[in-house]
């Protein structure tokens, strides 16, 4: 019997083909890198899972550590997000909501929907750093965004009278970069097999434990993780 093809439904417009065609082939991708490493992983191989012809792969993305940073930044937000983090419409909210739990909250629970779409090509990340310029300078330059970005939203925790007796913002910048950060994902998560939601819930509560004033934010009368999926009024009436 013939192989029967899957129907989808046809792209509109050539704009639309070409970023169809840029979708599978960073799907791909990730599949490939996840399951082989970088250095396991040729071009032809994501063609092949693509789809596509390999001379479509390189026109595309040009070189196989291209690609990889590619998908980096795809991992790094959605199609309708700016692709630095601190341009995002979460970001005004932490940086300005009355009780800074929130802040932590947004922090949580978009820092570690970041690092569950990373997590998979973790390995491949740092296997590609370290042979490809243009992936170990995207790497980075992530990074230090990072490190930047989580400064400021403790300046603005400071500011607003909020951080815990005695801790300064450097060392409470320092707590958030160790503990919120994908390695620390990988091993809760991926290898102790936790759910994100889980995962998020423990991040946060040790995060404020660690740096939030508690006595200063008991006023606040809204849940600081309403919304989100670790929304603990939610997870309460579940248990309950």
């Amino acid at each position: 019997m013939g192989k029967v093809k899957t129907q989808h439904a046809e792209p509109r417009s050539r704009k639309e083909k070409a970023a169809a065609t840029r979708r599978r082939i960073i799907d791909a991708a990730t599949r490939l890198f996840s399951e082989n490493g970088y250095a396991g992983t040729t071009m032809q191989a994501i063609a092949d899972h693509a789809d596509v012809a390999v001379q479509t792969v390189y026109f595309v993305f040009h070189t196989k550590g291209e690609l990889l940073r590619q998908l980096l930044l795809d991992a790094g937000g959605r199609p309708d997000e700016p692709t630095e983090t601190m341009e995002r419409d979460w970001v005004d909210e932490a940086l300005t909501d009355p009780d800074s739990r929130r802040t932590i909250a947004l922090m949580v629970e978009h820092g570690n929907d970041i690092y569950s779409r990373i997590a998979p090509v973790w390995a491949a990340i740092g296997q590609g750093a370290s042979v490809e310029p243009e992936v170990a300078a995207q790497w980075d330059h992530i990074v230090e965004q990072r490190r930047l970005g989580i400064r400021r939203m403790v300046e603005s925790i400071a500011d607003r009278g909020h951080l815990r007796h005695g801790l300064t913002v450097d060392r409470a910048a320092d707590i958030i970069f160790g503990l919120q950060r994908p390695e620390t994902l990988t091993v809760f998560v991926v290898e102790r097999n936790w759910p994100l939601v889980e995962y998020k819930t423990w991040s946060y509560d040790t995060l404020c434990q660690q740096l939030i004033d508690t006595v200063a934010t008991d006023s606040s009368e809204s849940s600081p993780t309403r919304g989100l999926s670790f929304d603990q009024r939610r997870t309460r009436d579940t248990h309950n």
